[in-house]
């Protein structure tokens, strides 16, 4: 897109406008000309990027492994800088733990479901429910890592 200088009409200061040649426009119809499944509205609370057909167990899922395994990732690579694990294995344990939130997190999400009295209540149950499933999943796959290990 260019930026030019235009003609202003007389007596008023030059503006700057996009200029585009040789690119039609043609005017969006009015909202109420839209077909019925182009109007829905996103419900609040929800983030922005994650479409509005999609269900309140599946989003906590997908936030619950992309912050779960972001989180985990990033504490792992301060044990490959100190030469205590490789990325391969910060990676696969990130993937992991991504997946245990994920599922702790979509398991919450089903249980404090019916928890609407208020907002801070139904985050605080859903926090508390969280991590105690993150907790219990954590110590299972720990366990069997462990056990994996003493058998190799």
């Amino acid at each position: 897109m260019d930026w030019r200088y235009t003609t202003p009409p007389a007596g008023q200061p030059v503006p700057y406008q996009p200029v585009a040649p040789a690119i039609p426009t043609r005017l969006l119809p009015p909202a109420a000309a839209l077909p019925a499944e182009y109007q829905t509205a996103v419900p609040a609370g929800r983030p922005f990027n994650i479409p509005p057909t999609i269900s309140e167990p599946v989003t906590a899922a997908l936030v619950g492994a992309v912050i779960g395994g972001a989180n985990n990732f990033g504490r792992n690579l301060v044990h490959v800088r100190q030469g205590k694990m490789t990325v391969s294995q910060a990676l696969g344990r990130g993937v992991m733990h991504g997946a245990a939130t994920s599922l702790a997190t979509t398991i919450a999400t089903l249980l404090t479901a019916d928890v609407r009295q208020s907002h801070a209540l139904h985050l605080s149950a859903l926090a508390i429910t969280a991590g105690g499933l993150s907790y219990l999943i954590e110590a299972g796959l720990n366990k069997a890592v462990n056990r994996k290990a003493a058998t190799v």
